[in-house]
């Protein structure tokens, strides 16, 4: 298994980096040519060119989207989950205590903070730039400290991953679900 795991893991890897830019490369086209040239076109050739080229252009920034998020759990799950197991958490002083119980839910919690995230948006207060964005900031700021301060990962390295694999998360709903 350990064998499988260590091949697993640079072709994951190298599978994500490809995955990433794709995506982020369809995304700078969209914002940084697309627009610009598209508001150039004329009535006629808007009616030839978008139709032949905006699905295909989207069809691969979705599924861009899919395989970087795709490919980032599976490395989080082998380098963080698998391999540090336990170890990137506090060990606990009591050991009546037993062990750290809400670890599970550190591991799951950056996949919920989409619901969040979509609810705020979605509410009232996501009308509102700058309220939404500082909400935004301390929800950032909210599950940072619950995984180090209430779930105890004293990795740094790991919960900067959780933070990343929240932020990859939220976006990747967007782009499979808003846009």
């Amino acid at each position: 298994m350990n064998d499988f795991l260590e091949i697993l893991n640079p072709i994951t890897k190298w599978l994500h980096i490809i995955a990433g830019i794709m995506w982020i490369g369809l995304l700078y086209f969209f914002n940084f040519i697309n627009g610009h040239v598209a508001g150039t076109m004329d009535a006629d050739t808007k009616k030839k060119v978008v139709p032949e080229l905006m699905p295909r252009t989207l069809y691969w920034f979705r599924w861009g989207a899919a395989w970087t998020w795709f490919t980032g759990v599976i490395l989080m799950v082998l380098i963080f989950w698998v391999g540090m197991g336990d170890s990137m958490f506090a060990s606990n002083p009591d050991p009546e205590a037993g062990p750290n119980r809400l670890k599970h839910l550190a591991y799951i919690l950056p996949f919920l903070m989409v619901f969040v995230y979509d609810f705020i948006y979605n509410s009232p207060i996501g009308k509102n730039t700058r309220v939404a964005t500082i909400i935004s900031f301390l929800g950032i700021a909210g599950v940072l400290c619950l995984l180090t301060c209430v779930f105890k990962m004293t990795e740094y390295r790991a919960y900067n991953i959780h933070i990343g694999a929240m932020f990859g998360t939220m976006m990747a709903f967007n782009v499979w679900f808003r846009i």
